[in-house]
């Protein structure tokens, strides 16, 4: 009989056949096994075993095939599954280097930014450096010639009235020459050892240059910073006092201090009328003193104006100092530290606006109906917005009439121009002067202090040498033309 051996125990094959099989079946494998095996009982009971004696080792054959297909299946997907699991942490570990790579990148690009911004930065700063090294070597070579020139204890004399250039007559003082004015035929000259030099002319007319008379206004380590007519008399700025000098018993009239600060310097004066305007060493604010009197009768602030004309952190006018005073044309003119110039106008009487203190009164019993008192306001003040980029070193003014035509050619003739001519308003006549500041460069500060983009006369030259400084930053004379009515 044939039989079959199954997982069970079940024996397949003929007794002692050669087609018996021993190995162990899988159980779907064993169990289509005992199907087949049936249906050839089934066929051996109706017809005999010849019919598939035959046919019994193919179906062996198929089935061990068979079940070792299905062994190989299982192995192939316990390693498939392996393959997902492993193939799910790559994608895992993937993701993650990608995310870690982009961060990478994007700091990067920030780190790329950054450097990019700050090397702009440095680039400005080195520019800003290169600036003020210019700067700074320009004022130390001024300085150098400054210092040079205080050094000299020459006086010279030249003439006004032709041949200007040749020197006429030379004395050495004591001390350097700081500061000179001229009233009723004497010469007041301040040294720089708190002396007045004080020289007069001969019974010929000609000046005495060996017989001067010297007044000591205190200690040798104290110069007279300025100077100043006021009518007949000399004011001479010493610290912090002023001393009114009488030229011809070259005697001291009056004393008084300017600043209650000892310490505190006088360094410029101004007089027009019955006042006189004083300014302070590294302050910024302007005294007004009566001519007469000696009250104190104003006092006027100007930094609180340029703060708010022209901002508290732009070019550094957090600080303000006065540096130029001068009055021309029913105007005190005003320069700065900064470079900036200021145009207030005088008026008769003391008006309200700005920041003023009045200390005095205008019914002083030495004045006369006629006097003018050159009281000013801040609400009235006029900003120049073309000034110096350093210190205003000077104000001179002159008569004149300058007017620019459109092809750029100047007339300094009214002759020239009828439309300019002198006009008469209410029986008085208009005049005109020109103001001039001198300082270190230029700068329009509507624009800032950016770097002046200059077109040379002939760019195309190559022997053509740039010079050290540019067009803004050489020395500038800045000059106004004001028509006013004389008081």
């Amino acid at each position: 009989m044939l039989e079959i051996q199954l997982d069970d125990g079940g024996v397949g094959g003929y007794p002692g056949d050669d087609y018996c099989s021993g190995s162990v079946m899988s159980e779907r494998v064993s169990g289509l096994a005992n199907s087949i095996y049936r249906e050839f009982e089934r066929l051996i009971h109706c017809y005999d075993e010849e019919v598939v004696k035959e046919l019994m080792p193919l179906v062996v054959t198929v089935l061990e095939n068979l079940d070792s297909v299905l062994t190989d299946n299982q192995e192939h997907e316990v390693e498939l599954e392996l393959l997902r699991e492993d193939n799910e942490q790559l994608l895992t570990q993937y993701e993650r280097e990608k995310a870690l790579r982009k961060q990478a990148e994007e700091k990067f690009i920030e780190f790329e930014d950054a450097l990019e911004q700050e090397k702009k930065e440095l680039q400005i700063q080195v520019e800003h450096l290169e600036f003020h090294t210019r700067q700074l070597e320009l004022k130390a070579r001024n300085y150098a010639d400054q210092k040079a020139l205080i050094a000299d204890r020459w006086l010279y004399v030249h003439s006004a009235v032709s041949n200007w250039k040749k020197c006429l007559h030379s004395i050495k003082l004591k001390d350097s020459v700081l500061s000179l004015v001229h009233v009723k035929g004497r010469v007041l000259v301040a040294l720089a050892d708190g002396t007045l030099a004080i020289f007069h002319r001969g019974e010929d007319g000609q000046w005495d240059l060996s017989n001067y008379h010297l007044m000591d206004l205190g200690h040798t380590h104290h110069s007279i910073r300025c100077m100043a007519v006021v009518y007949d008399r000399v004011w001479c700025g010493y610290k912090n006092k002023i001393h009114v000098i009488q030229p011809e018993t070259m005697q001291i009239e009056k004393s008084f201090d300017a600043h209650p600060r000892r310490e505190s310097q006088i360094r410029q004066l101004a007089w027009i009328g019955d006042g006189v305007w004083v300014s302070i060493r590294l302050d910024s604010t302007l005294r007004l003193y009566h001519a007469h009197t000696h009250q104190h009768l104003q006092d006027v602030d100007i930094e609180p104006y340029v703060s708010k004309m022209l901002g508290t952190g732009k070019l550094g006018f957090s600080f303000v100092r006065i540096t130029a005073l001068l009055i021309a044309g029913n105007r005190l003119w005003v320069g700065t530290g900064n470079g900036v110039v200021i145009s207030i106008p005088l008026t008769e009487r003391n008006r309200p606006g700005g920041i003023i203190h009045v200390y005095g009164s205008d019914d002083c019993s030495d004045k006369s109906a006629s006097s003018f008192i050159p009281y000013c306001s801040m609400a009235q003040a006029q900003l120049c917005f073309h000034g110096h980029r350093d210190a205003v070193k000077f104000f001179v003014s002159v008569p004149g009439n300058v007017l620019a035509t459109l092809n750029g050619s100047v007339l300094d003739s009214p002759s020239e121009n009828p439309s300019t001519t002198t006009t008469e308003t209410e029986g008085q006549k208009l005049k005109n002067v020109l103001v001039l500041s001198g300082g270190e460069g230029y700068i329009d500060f509507r624009i800032g202090d950016g770097e002046d983009d200059e077109t040379e006369e002939n760019p195309g030259d190559p022997t053509q040498v740039k010079p050290f400084l540019s067009k803004a930053e050489r020395s500038h004379i800045i000059v106004w033309q004001v028509s006013y009515i004389p008081e």
